[in-house]
């Protein structure tokens, strides 16, 4: 094993990268315009509030990324911010990402133990099940709007869809002089994926069950002769007759 990739793999860059990134994301969702929306009953009757600003976020985020991108492929020495430069320590960054989220489920995991905590259908009394499946149904900081599983899952986790690929976008620009066709498209797709997550309110109230459509009338069959009786037909040429006089 080598241990001098390990040791590269886990820099100071690297989580200083991902810890400004995620508070970037942070400071945005408290700063702009959010709308207050609340949440379907929960399964012990209550409901929570959510401040929801994902799509300002995600817009805002992807444009300033966009003008980075722009600087990073025209002017490289001089942009303020070098995409590229988290393609070439993509390695770096991942690492990060895995020591942070296994620190904030740990977190979450030990929280979830305080008193007057709504557990969620995953809780079954086994540590590491538990801890997989996640233990309380909504962690959520007091006095504040904020629900860590809702923030995760829609603001820096569906924006950094977009900022990876146009990262590596930025690299290859730099290094061939121009994007790869190939990759044009997938710089753009997360984003028509998380267009509808993030337009959509989760938790919010259930949505009415649309009306079952009407079930097509069999077709009728086609007008045909009328079946025979079998004791009108005349037997065949030769056969004995039916003992039973059905006809034959």
């Amino acid at each position: 094993m080598d241990w001098s990739l390990v040791a590269r793999s886990f820099t100071w860059q690297g989580f200083a990268v991902v810890l400004g990134y995620l508070g970037f994301m942070l400071a945005l969702h408290f700063a702009l315009p959010a709308q207050r929306v609340t949440g379907i009953p929960t399964p012990a009757g209550g409901q929570l509030s959510y401040r929801m600003n994902a799509r300002l976020s995600f817009l805002l985020t992807t444009g300033l990324a966009s003008l980075a991108a722009y600087q990073s492929v025209t002017s490289p020495d001089t942009a303020l911010v070098n995409l590229g430069w988290a393609a070439d320590h993509f390695l770096e960054i991942l690492s990060a990402l895995v020591v942070l989220c296994t620190a904030l489920s740990l977190f979450l995991y030990v929280a979830s133990f305080r008193g007057g905590v709504e557990l969620c259908h995953g809780a079954r009394g086994y540590p590491v099940y538990d801890f997989f499946m996640g233990r309380e149904l909504n962690p959520r900081v007091r006095g504040a709007l904020f629900d860590v599983k809702e923030w995760c899952e829609l603001y820096p986790g569906l924006t950094a869809w977009v900022l990876l690929n146009l990262c590596f976008l930025v690299s290859q620009a730099q290094k061939q002089g121009e994007g790869e066709r190939a990759l044009r498209p997938a710089a753009a797709r997360p984003r028509l994926a998380a267009r509808p997550r993030l337009a959509a309110r989760p938790r919010l109230a259930a949505r009415p069950r649309l009306a079952a459509r009407p079930r097509p009338r069999p077709r009728a069959a086609p007008p045909g002769p009328a079946p025979r009786d079998p004791a009108t037909r005349a037997p065949p040429p030769g056969a004995p007759q039916c003992p039973r006089r059905c006809g034959w």
